[in-house]
């Protein structure tokens, strides 16, 4: 073969397999569909065209007026076509296992990224935490999805993601994802989820601050960077994250009350750090609330003993179960955990109530 043609060739050749693997990049990112392909056929597909894996386009919002285009100026602020299984093709869901096992073969996205998957750069610092707390999406008919199907279809995606291992609870520590997902409105499914695979997590220090576990970062922070819902005036935000994390504690320390008397690096309790944050009132009322739940696991009489190892900020959750089953208290003392103090304290306030 003269050299000359072997040379334009193999030039037409690169040129159509580069095309070529382009255009399966653009297909995994966009139009990969579990309703309607098999994973045998993107099995196929993928090890054909391996580098199609690694083919990055930026992902416009919907409210930038475009679905998307191939990004070759700015690298570093597009997705891979696992990252958007994950964050925008909602119907490519099934197929992240797979894309992260190939994408593993072919080191996607380097070393310790499973494919690609735990790949951040400057506008997706880490992609598990925008799955936690993204909140805005599209339906299937192009219309904007509520909060709740939008943390429902998220929601399914974290389920895979942990039932594959693809999410471990180093995880969810390591990248304080119950803090991102502390949200009523718009993750609470995935906050729910996520605490019941590592209810130990709400005990850990957070480490981004320094801060002896989740209540107290409710309690104690601010200007919570994640704030989206600001059309809410007040602390009725802040109440709210500290209730759905009371909660959980609830269902999963229920001996502990819900890690209530938690204490900081100041011997603060959860509770005395709530009252100096909200005001009395206002995170009694809150505290209330939980105590108050139907689906709340606390025994009473736990409840009662409870408080009572603890400092006079802790009446008040004696004289709530004293109100809320009286006879709980001839079984507390019983048990000797209420000092003479603590007792004419709670006669007092019988006689006032």
């Amino acid at each position: 073969m003269p050299t000359e043609f072997r040379d334009c060739m193999e030039q037409r050749t690169e040129e159509w397999f580069k095309s070529l693997t382009k255009d399966a990049g653009q297909f995994l990112h966009f139009d990969l569909d579990g309703s309607t392909h098999t994973k045998d056929q993107v099995k196929t597909m993928v090890q054909c065209i391996p580098e199609s894996l690694s083919e990055e386009c930026f992902h416009m919002n919907e409210d930038d007026g475009g679905e998307y285009c191939v990004d070759e100026d700015t690298p570093e602020e597009s997705l891979l076509p696992i990252q958007a299984a994950c964050l925008k093709n909602r119907k490519a869901a099934p197929f992240i296992l797979l894309l992260a096992e190939e994408g593993m073969k072919h080191n996607v996205g380097g070393e310790g990224t499973t494919g690609g998957l735990w790949r951040g750069n400057w506008h997706f610092p880490d992609l598990l935490v925008r799955l936690v707390y993204e909140y805005s999406g599209r339906s299937e008919d192009g219309e904007d999805s509520s909060p709740g199907d939008h943390d429902l279809l998220l929601l399914d995606v974290i389920k895979t993601l942990w039932k594959t291992e693809l999410l471990k609870k180093e995880e969810i520590r390591k990248y304080d994802l119950l803090t991102h997902a502390c949200c009523p409105r718009f993750s609470k499914k995935r906050f729910e989820y996520l605490v019941d695979c590592d209810p130990d997590a709400l005990k850990q220090k957070i480490n981004a601050g320094p801060y002896d576990c989740l209540l107290h970062w409710l309690v104690e922070t601010t200007n919570q960077y994640w704030q989206v819902e600001s059309a809410t005036s007040g602390d009725h935000v802040a109440l709210e994250r500290f209730k759905m994390a009371f909660t959980g504690g609830l269902k999963h320390f229920p001996l502990e009350l819900g890690l209530l008397y938690q204490e900081n690096s100041n011997s603060q309790s959860v509770i005395e750090a709530a009252y100096n944050r909200f005001g009395k009132e206002k995170a009694w009322k809150a505290i209330e609330d939980c105590l108050g739940r139907k689906d709340t696991k606390t025994n009473d009489c736990s409840l009662m003993v409870a408080a009572a190892e603890g400092s006079s900020s802790h009446l008040d959750v004696i004289y709530y179960m004293l109100r809320k089953e009286p006879v709980v208290l001839e079984h507390s003392m019983k048990l000797n955990k209420m000092s003479p103090a603590d007792n004419d304290v709670i006669a007092k306030r019988q006689k006032l109530g």
